[in-house]
This record gives C-alpha cells, sequence and structure tokens, in this order.
C-alpha cells in the first residue's frame, strides 16, 4: 500500500493464496466458497501467523511497516478471532498497532458493531465499501453505518475503479464523492485496483490518501519482498499530471473550485487564468489532439462568465467529452501493454 502523497510504502496487505495438488496457485475466489466455518477459522489463523511472521522479519532488518490481513464477517461476530489474534500477537511480540483487518461489507444492520466492540474485536478496523445502488450513488443506509462503526478506514473496492475503463468521468466523480464521505467521517481513504500510471495520478488528485494496485506493485512471494524493497521507487508523486485520466481528475476538481467562487468575481477570474493540472497536461503530453487543446482554450474563455453561464457550460462539457476520449484511448493502450498479475 502506498501513501498517495509522497509515493511512500506505508505497508502491505496479506493475500489469500492456496496451490493445488498440481502446484497450482488458486484464487480465493475458487477456494473460498468450499471453506465452512471451521475452514475459514484455520485460513485465518495461518494468514496471520505468516502476516506477522513476515512483518517481524522485516523489522528486524530495518523496514518497520503495517500488514492488513483479510478477516471475513464472521470475524465481527465472533470473538475466537480477536482471541486468535491476540494468542499469535502475544507469542510473537509484535505490536498491537502493526497489524490491520480488514473487512467486506456490507453488512446488515448495525448490531454487529456493538457485538464486535462488546467482544473486544475493535482491534479489527477496515471497511471495504461495495454497498452502492445499481445507479453508482453511494447508498444511504452504507453512511449510516459508517457513522456508527468503529473502521477507521475506507477502501474502495478495484471493482468500481475498474469503471473507468468504461466511464472515466462518472467514476471519477463516484470516486471522488466516495473519498469526501470517508473524509468528512474522519476516516483515512483507500483506493485499490490501481492499474495505470492514470489511476494512480487520478486517485491522488481527488484526495485519496492511500492506493494499492498493480501500477504499484504486483502480488509477490514474502521472500521477494526484500529485493523489491531494495529497487522501490516512489516515482516523485505531487508532479502535474502526465495522464489523461489524471488531467481529467484535475478538470473535476478545477469545475467544483470555479463552482465554489461563483459570487467571487475577482477570486473566480484569478482561479481561471491561474495554471491547472489539465493546462499542464496538454502542454507537455504527446500525441495531444489540437482540438483538445483549442477546446480547453474556449472553455477557459467562457469561464469568465461564470460557471453558470449557458456558453460555458456548452464548452466545458465539450472539453470533457474530448478529454474523455483521449482518456480511453491511453488506458486502452496501456492495458493492451502490460501483462495481467494474480
Amino acid at each position: 500500500m502506498i501513501r498517495l502523497a509522497d509515493g511512500q510504502i506505508a505497508g502491505f496487505e496479506a493475500l489469500a493464496r492456496l496451490r493445488d495438488d498440481l502446484g497450482t496457485l488458486l484464487m480465493p475466489a475458487s477456494f473460498l466458497p468450499a471453506l465452512g466455518a471451521p475452514g475459514l477459522m484455520r485460513l485465518f489463523r495461518n494468514g496471520v501467523i505468516q502476516a506477522v511472521a513476515c512483518r517481524q522479519s522485516l523489522a528486524r532488518t530495518g523496514v518497520v511497516l503495517g500488514m492488513s490481513v483479510n478477516v471475513p464477517l464472521a470475524a465481527l461476530r465472533d470473538a475466537r478471532y480477536a482471541r486468535t489474534v491476540d494468542t499469535v500477537l502475544q507469542a510473537s511480540g509484535c505490536p498491537v498497532g502493526s497489524l490491520r483487518f480488514e473487512a467486506l461489507e456490507p453488512v446488515s444492520g448495525t448490531s454487529c458493531w456493538a457485538r464486535m466492540a462488546q467482544s473486544g474485536v475493535q482491534s479489527l478496523k477496515w471497511l471495504d465499501p461495495l454497498a452502492l445502488e445499481d445507479d453508482m450513488t453511494v447508498n444511504r443506509s452504507l453512511v449510516a453505518r459508517l457513522c456508527q462503526s468503529p473502521f477507521d478506514r475506507i477502501k474502495v473496492d478495484q471493482a468500481i475503479v475498474a469503471h473507468v475503463r468504461k466511464d472515466p468521468l462518472g467514476t471519477l466523480r463516484l470516486l471522488r464523492q466516495l473519498i469526501r464521505v470517508g473524509h468528512d467521517l474522519s476516516m483515512e481513504v483507500v483506493v485499490e485496483g490501481l492499474e495505470s500510471p492514470g489511476m494512480i495520478e487520478a486517485a491522488s488528485i481527488l484526495g485519496a490518501d492511500f492506493g494499492q494496485g498493480f501500477a504499484l506493485a504486483r502480488p509477490m512471494a514474502a521472500e521477494q519482498l526484500p529485493d523489491w524493497l531494495d529497487s522501490f521507487n516512489s516515482g516523485g508523486r505531487g508532479a502535474p499530471p502526465r495522464c489523461a485520466l489524471g488531467a481529467l481528475a484535475a478538470v473535476l476538481c478545477w469545475d467544483e473550485r470555479l463552482i465554489d467562487l461563483f459570487d467571487e468575481t475577482w477570486s473566480r477570474d484569478r482561479h481561471v487564468r491561474a495554471p491547472s493540472g489539465a493546462a499542464d497536461y496538454l502542454r507537455t503530453a504527446n500525441g495531444v489532439p489540437v482540438g483538445l487543446r483549442t477546446s480547453h482554450d474556449a472553455m477557459l474563455d467562457a469561464a469568465v462568465h461564470g460557471p453558470f453561464a449557458s456558453d460555458y457550460g456548452v464548452q466545458r462539457d465539450l472539453f470533457f467529452s474530448l478529454l474523455v476520449e483521449q482518456t480511453l484511448a491511453e488506458e486502452q493502450q496501456h492495458n493492451r501493454d502490460e501483462p495481467a498479475a494474480v
């Protein structure tokens, strides 16, 4: 997991993988449905033991980072999971704060939060918000549960982020709102499924705290971590966007700010004339169509009349549509160039 503000490593996630008798690596979807309650408990216990051992091994080399482990929903209602964690931590000497747990939404009702607190499982603090309506708007019941929950982070699932390849603008708008909800509730936001440089730029520009995905680090065995850490390059986050998707995220934020300044003429004019992420992309990126640059200039000319002027709305929508076309072309090209990972 990478901290998007500076590109530094913030921690690791222990992924569940099994090998069959032929040595084939199995993904969770192929074996989790076959596990009953005892099997899930055994998998969780072994996962915690291995994750703690990996974390402690890295700490002895001077790399002190947190480790996260996935938990089934049963962990929110079964105190044995908390006791298992406590036993492993005490036996290993691993600090409590260095181990995090990730639980999958949705959870019916809110009574599980009370049971979790009563059973001492309040250390299992991470949430993956998947409870979304079909029209991609945030489910009100999810927000209500978040307000009553003890979780301290929200993770935006890769299934949401993957829609950027079909609907970049809609996906970024949804992502922006999810990040806002998390921050308004004083929670950190993790975005997973970042599989291209453009996705990393967009998540960072929209305000996400952390990122995960193949474009940052591919899944690897524990014994490969030391070599990967030696070769890791933070990539200098915070630079102007170099990808169309990052530019699209930047112009979304720029448009929001323009609306905020609708009745402040001087500040609005200054905002329109100031350098922006979209302008930086158009100036420095290779292969940008001339029509996209022309459309951006026309949008800026119209913006001086205010965010609610009809001519600005027309020029903004045209620029958005052209930038979406450029985004789709870049993301599709990257998808063709990059191999899959497991």
